[in-house]
């Protein structure tokens, strides 16, 4: 019997939350949030339609900047599964930092904390969309939920032909 790899990332995590959906793939420490292999990719999928109806694709980038939390997970392979390199801040930069490595990224799309909201505007670096995750959003940045609500709306987007069409040299993170 032949059986062929996953040659992509994407291609890994479809295969394995397809193999127990119920299982639990994540949990916080405690156990008091969890989410199983259904839950993670149905939260990664809504991501990418989300990603996809603001206009972000192969090669873009976007930059996660949180605390340890779950919802760091289904954005971060969201974000893969449109073709996007998506990669983490660190909470302790400075606004100074911050602009170096946002703008040498070419990042396109922020998602933060609230708390590092001001000190990401304070870097001054354009960017496209910035995604609150646990506040309101604003003229110039969007909450989560209203992020994930657009994903919703996005009907028209081909998740199964996007994230098949990710290569195995396309950069992940």
């Amino acid at each position: 019997m032949n059986v062929s790899k996953p040659t992509t990332l994407c291609a890994a995590f479809q295969e394995t939350a397809a193999v127990d959906p119920d299982a639990i793939a994540l949990r916080t420490v405690g156990g008091t949030t969890e989410l199983s292999w259904r839950e993670y990719s149905a939260q990664a999928r809504l991501v990418a339609a989300g990603l996809d109806s603001l206009g972000v694709g192969r090669g873009d980038t976007v930059a996660l900047m949180m605390a340890n939390r779950l919802e760091f997970y289904p954005i971060d392979v969201g974000a893969q599964h449109v073709g996007a390199t998506s990669f983490s801040v660190y909470n302790t930069l400075s606004a100074e930092q911050l602009s170096y490595v946002l703008d040498n990224a070419g990042t396109r799309v922020v998602f933060a904390e609230d708390q590092y909201v001001d000190r990401i505007r304070r870097s001054g670096v354009p960017i496209a969309h910035l995604i609150v995750l646990d506040g309101p959003g604003d003229s110039d940045s969007l909450a989560l939920d209203e992020f994930l609500a657009r994903g919703a709306a996005n009907t028209g987007f081909d998740f199964e032909a996007t994230w098949r069409a990710i290569q195995p040299d396309d950069v992940a993170t």
